[in-house]
């Protein structure tokens, strides 16, 4: 993450010392935060876990509602995160886990431009719920970070790299850990809580930098 530092000028409030200065000081030229530029919509996973408690972290943020958190269909959960994301003001950066990762590739290539990020933390295995076929060829037209533990036995970092290749990700490891579902612990984001945030913000930089050039 960078930082931006304004220096501050000694001297008492109004008077300038060298004429240099304004009269009366002007305070620094705020940085506007990348989340302030981004929709942020959380997508959890099975049963509705998420590894991070962003909502804390977040200035602003909206959640996924989905009809059936223990039936995790592709389709149907791709189209809750399009109706979810459809409702909020342009960008939209998804933050999803597990099998809505899943959901998040099958939603961006249903209906391309409505979601413009994608953080997929610690995704399910397409091969494991037999969508390999279904998700294979899906390379994501937009900015996302695949996010994983090297410890995850449901998705080792080798097959969650090769995924990040097909969806065209960029791909980043927490380190050791287990996998981040409900009932891990979610120890690698214990032990790291900042990568996120600051793989969010990043993201939600590069998102939002071809809207700013225009």
């Amino acid at each position: 993450m960078q930082l931006h530092i304004a220096a501050a000028h000694a001297g008492r409030a109004g008077v300038s010392r060298t004429g240099a200065y304004p009269f009366p000081p002007q305070a620094p030229a705020r940085v506007a935060s990348p989340f302030s530029r981004c929709s942020i919509l959380l997508a959890p996973g099975f049963q509705g876990a998420l590894a991070l408690d962003w909502r804390h972290r977040l200035p602003q943020f909206s959640t996924v509602r989905q009809a059936e958190w223990e039936i995790p269909d592709l389709d149907t959960w791709a189209q809750s995160i399009l109706k979810a994301a459809r409702r909020l003001p342009q960008p939209v950066v998804v933050v999803a886990q597990g099998f809505a990762c899943l959901a998040t590739v099958r939603a961006a290539a249903l209906q391309p431009g409505v979601i413009a990020g994608a953080l997929l933390t610690a995704p399910s295995d397409p091969v494991r719920l037999g969508l390999q076929e279904r998700l294979t060829d899906l390379s994501l037209d937009l900015p996302s970070v695949l996010v994983c533990n090297e410890g995850d036995q449901e998705l080792p970092p080798q097959r969650a790299w090769q995924w990040a290749l097909h969806w065209n990700s960029q791909f980043a490891s927490l380190g050791r850990g287990s996998h981040d579902n409900a009932h891990s612990g979610h120890a690698g984001w214990q032990r790291k809580p900042e990568l996120g945030f600051d793989l969010l913000e990043q993201l939600c930089r590069r998102v939002a930098a071809p809207a700013e050039a225009a």
